[in-house]
């Protein structure tokens, strides 16, 4: 697995550590799906930053991601709302040479089942673009839910976890 970009931060516990990655800062490739008070959090060609995720599995039990993925959302502390979730701006994150999912949906064809185990000492990756507001103070938020017999626990949780952050282009 290819790490693209400038290490921002780590979160760990006894289970698992996510690695964050500055990957790029690039004009959006279109508007805003999300508005705040009926304006869209940003135009086409505002900045959107892409950040790598890299969870690396560093208990002894299989941890598993419900479609691939965890919660993970970034809040700048001066705008009063969060820059996720993602625009699902897939074709920029992978033409900056990052994969948008840690699962190939190419080669997981008509499958319905897309929970995502990890193995011990197995990591896995993914980058999504967000809203940039450069120099700003961020919070980025975590959570992953137990999977038990099979099924997520709603109630209990893996890593439930923040961290601040300041996002500054490479």
């Amino acid at each position: 697995m290819a790490v693209a970009g400038a290490w921002l931060t780590s979160v760990q516990n006894e289970a698992l550590r996510l690695d964050v990655y500055l990957v790029a800062v690039a004009p959006a490739p279109g508007e805003s799906e999300w508005t705040f008070e009926g304006v869209p959090l940003f135009e086409q060609g505002d900045p959107v930053v892409t950040l790598q995720y890299v969870v690396t599995n560093v208990g002894e039990e299989d941890l598993v991601l419900p479609n691939g993925d965890m919660r993970i959302s970034l809040n700048y502390a001066d705008s009063g709302h969060s820059a996720t979730p993602s625009e699902f701006f897939w074709e920029l994150v992978e033409s900056q040479g990052v994969p948008n999912s840690p699962i190939d949906f190419t080669a997981t064809a008509g499958e319905t089942d897309w929970n995502l185990p990890i193995g011990p000492g197995r990591s896995v990756s993914w980058a999504e673009a967000y809203w940039y507001d450069e120099g700003a103070d961020a919070l980025l938020s975590l959570e992953l839910n137990e999977f038990v017999d099979g099924e997520m626990d709603g109630d209990r949780y893996v890593i439930d976890a923040e961290t601040d952050l300041v996002l500054r282009a490479p």
